[in-house]
Parts: C-alpha cells; sequence; structure tokens
C-alpha cells in the first residue's frame, strides 16, 4: 500500500525523491489516525466525570500523558485498567484545568472525558465511574488537554492502551 501511496505522490508533484514521499505519507498517514481517534459529534455515548480528590499517587510510566503550555508541563493524566481508573494532575496554579478525553471502539465509538478542578497543587484526582461502561479486552485511547475557561490551548499525544480481560 505504501508503495502505491507514494508512486501516487510522485506522480502528482514530478518529483520522486523519497525523503519528501515519505514524510508527505507520515504527515497524511499520523493527520487520519487523529480524525479517526477523536471523539464524534453523533449520538455515540459520552460519558463525562469530574475527578474526585484521591490519596492515591499513580506511579508516572508509560500509562501515562503530559500536556504541555509551551516548555511546561501543564499536567498529567493516567490510565490504569485495574477499575478503569483515570487520574489527572493539573501542575500550574494559573485558573486553566485539564481534562483527559478517550475512546474506546466497541460497537459505536464510546467516549470519556475525566475533569479535573483547575486548582494545582490539589493533588491527585480520579474518575472513577466508567468500569461498568468500558468493555474488556479492548483499547482505550486517550489524550490530555488544557483549557483556559472553555478555550483548548495544549494537547497531549495520544496513548493507546489496553484495558484489561
Amino acid at each position: 500500500m505504501m508503495d502505491g501511496v507514494m508512486w501516487f505522490w510522485c506522480e502528482l508533484v514530478k518529483d520522486c525523491s523519497m525523503k519528501l514521499l515519505k514524510m508527505i505519507v507520515t504527515v497524511v498517514a499520523s493527520s487520519a489516525l487523529v480524525v479517526g481517534l477523536a471523539p464524534s459529534a453523533s449520538a455515540d455515548p459520552l460519558y463525562t466525570d469530574y475527578a474526585d480528590k484521591t490519596s492515591a499517587s499513580p506511579k508516572i510510566n508509560s500509562w501515562c500523558a503530559a500536556v504541555y503550555d509551551g516548555r511546561e508541563r501543564a499536567g498529567v493524566g493516567c490510565f490504569r485498567d485495574y477499575g478503569d481508573r483515570v487520574y489527572v494532575k493539573d501542575t500550574r496554579a494559573d485558573g486553566a484545568h485539564i481534562e483527559v478525553r478517550g475512546t474506546v471502539h466497541d460497537n459505536g465509538r464510546k467516549g470519556f472525558r475525566c475533569i479535573g478542578t483547575g486548582k494545582a497543587g490539589g493533588g491527585w484526582r480520579v474518575c472513577d465511574e466508567w468500569a461498568s461502561k468500558m468493555p474488556e479486552d479492548r483499547v482505550f485511547n486517550f489524550y490530555v488537554q488544557l483549557y483556559d475557561g472553555n478555550k483548548l490551548v495544549a494537547t497531549s499525544g495520544i496513548k493507546m492502551l489496553p484495558i484489561g480481560g
């Protein structure tokens, strides 16, 4: 498939530079992946939970994503498949808030949204209302976002993690 796409671009731009073609294919494929993972505006369910204070402190590891505003980390979101919990932590005292958003593909797209408080120094917070809504043996695709009021400021990269069975 990749060769066919490169041939198409080569014919279109009349420049067969493999480096250029691979870069174009990578950008197009990445864009398609992001569009495919974004929550839809249709009637697919969107489960929203406001994060509650917790004494748990998840270990920052590959099951976490961080969002940055410029060079400064603004917040962290982590997924734990045992109990289908999402942890969120705001790391800046700027009035903005952190959200974790994600989807699970299972007979329609199920969307999940965990909203933090926007108060740095409050420690970790948890959204733990989704255990009965997340299907097992699927993949949870999520990302962390920074909002100033209703304005999106920054988004992390996408994490794709298994939901245990």
